[in-house]
């Protein structure tokens, strides 16, 4: 392992200058370093003001063409968008040099306990339970010689304000990092978090792995290097997250649906069953604003990191029960014409959007499509099919035709309509076929990049139309 001393004799360089290169590059700033920056981008694409800062502070740049070669280049830090097994890397490190990166660096030098969260879905809503959790024991004056009544609680990676190589420098032991981390970010780590989660892992960014084995191995590095004071929370009601659970070597704690023997959480209705933990007993968690059968998983999870950093139970599920959601999220937007509106614009893959439609018994208009990250649309389109609750179909983007497709292949006969190349025609088509008392969803099942910025993007522009709507 490094240390920022060692890097002081060594030419270093940062590979992509978006958000983590521009954090790594404040970092090595901070520490009176230097490195060569570089980006397949043209240097136009980065604010000027910041280039020459960097350029000020000894920094020089590569920019605007292929990266083929790293010659000379000692240490470089590799942001999550360039493929851990580019061969230019794999080049670099047949020639002697350290390949890292800010998560792997932050996960070796990390000071605080940190929980680490990842899955295919349910990250961000994990991540911000786990969080609450934290901060409603601290602010109830710490748990005994576990939870300091000042420790601060800090949230970051894919979510949170601040990125980790940020809070390096001024964390200390007593505090707590929620750390979520995609398969990107975990490609080259070989340090495992004090407690790793993972959630459901299915097939997602197929479009950056080369296989599927490829993006379940870059999740499994969570876990797999856990030594035997770490704790384990993983879902064993999917194969992969099994899998990937008996890889720690700590303590494991497994949650699922139904009763189980297994250390952990059974879920049971509305109710939350820690046996085999360090705290036992029941949960009542039927009064709780978070919707969906799915987000009970979510939950469970949480409770099981929080119990592992030692919040007590009673908290726990205090915390749970009154968390409000994450914007994006199956965030009630507001009821028009009797007419329930849900933005559920996160939804990227079919089983997020899936779990979504599961969470509403009422009639449903769902609103899928967008660009292509190769996903397979089936299972959706089963469950779709053979739902009594859907009312309609609203199919847009890209992936429009690849969706209906599947739709008839699963023999589906109910009412679709697509041409819509605005958010304004999706909800005039959403309100031409929802009648009093049904729920339009926005639940994509894709990513956003053909017609909107981003997903946050797409979910504003639904709440704005509908916020319109008279």
């Amino acid at each position: 392992m490094l240390m920022i001393e060692q890097l002081r004799t060594r030419t270093i360089c940062i590979i992509g200058f978006g958000k983590e290169g521009q954090a790594v590059a404040r970092f090595l700033r901070r520490h009176h370093l230097r490195a060569k920056v570089f980006d397949e981008q043209p240097l136009s694409a980065f604010p000027t003001e910041l280039v020459r800062e960097y350029e000020g502070a000894g920094f020089s740049f590569s920019c605007g063409e292929p990266i083929t070669d790293l010659a000379d280049m000692e240490v470089v830090f590799r942001s999550p968008g360039f493929h851990r097994l580019h061969a230019v890397l794999q080049a670099a490190e047949a020639r002697g040099a350290i390949v890292t990166s800010q998560t792997k660096w932050f996960l070796e030098h990390c000071p605080a306990l940190v929980v680490g969260v990842t899955g295919t879905k349910g990250k961000g809503t994990t991540v911000s339970l786990i969080a609450r959790c934290l901060e409603a024991a601290v602010m109830q004056g710490g748990v005994a010689d576990k939870i300091s009544s000042d420790a601060a609680v800090w949230v970051t990676g894919n979510i949170g304000k601040a990125d980790p190589l940020d809070l390096l420098d001024i964390l200390e032991p007593k505090d707590f990092v929620v750390f979520e981390l995609s398969s990107f970010q975990l490609q080259d780590v070989t340090v495992g978090p004090r407690i790793g989660v993972c959630l459901m892992v299915t097939s997602e960014h197929l479009d950056h792995h080369k296989s599927l084995e490829e993006y379940h191995a870059a999740k499994a590095t969570i876990l797999s290097y856990q030594t035997a004071r770490d704790f384990a929370v993983y879902a064993r009601d999917y194969e992969i997250s099994r899998r990937i659970g008996q890889l720690s070597s700590g303590t494991r704690y497994s949650y699922g649906k139904g009763t189980s023997a297994q250390p952990g959480v059974s879920i049971v209705g509305e109710t939350l069953v820690f046996s085999g933990t360090s705290e036992e007993g029941v949960l009542d968690v039927q009064g709780r604003i978070l919707r969906g059968v799915h987000n009970l998983e979510n939950m469970a999870a949480a409770g099981l990191a929080a119990m592992a950093a030692g919040v007590p139970l009673r908290v726990i599920g205090e915390a749970l029960v009154a968390f409000a959601g994450l914007e994006h999220r199956l965030e009630y937007v507001r009821t028009v014409r009797d007419i329930a509106f849900y933005n559920d614009s996160f939804a990227t893959t079919p089983e997020s959007t899936m779990a979504a439609i599961a969470s509403f018994e009422n009639p449903k208009v769902v609103i899928l499509g967008g660009s292509e990250k190769q996903s397979d649309f089936t299972g959706l389109a089963e469950l779709i099919t053979h739902s009594n609750s859907i009312r309609a179909l609203i199919i847009v983007g890209v992936t429009a035709a690849r969706i209906v497709q599947a739709l008839e292949r699963a023999g589906y006969a109910g009412i679709y309509k697509t041409g819509a190349r605005t958010m304004g025609e999706i909800c005039d088509q959403a309100l031409e076929v929802a009648q009093a008392g049904d729920v339009v969803l926005l639940s994509p099942a894709c990513a956003s990049f053909d017609m909107f910025l981003n997903y946050k993007e797409r979910g504003l522009q639904f709440k704005a139309r509908v916020s319109a709507i008279e």
